[in-house]
């Protein structure tokens, strides 16, 4: 399974909330085209930067993470 993190400060925590299901509706159809699996976590930056250093999922991302646009 591969993981898709989206972290952006365009949004904050109550607008990330108003967006996050059409963007798991997206992610469905893209696994179902496509037939792989993969997990959609949706942050924004702030929460984002706050774990980093204090959870290894974050170090991770930060490490093996794949800038897609930012």
């Amino acid at each position: 399974m591969q993981a898709v993190f989206l972290c952006s400060n365009l949004f904050k925590d109550d607008e990330i909330r108003k967006v996050e299901n059409a963007i798991y509706d997206i992610a469905f159809d893209f696994q179902m085209d496509y037939l792989v699996d993969i997990c959609v976590i949706v942050k924004n930056e702030d929460q984002f930067q706050y774990w980093l250093g204090a959870l290894p999922f974050y170090d991770n991302i930060l490490k093996e993470g794949v800038v897609i646009r930012g």
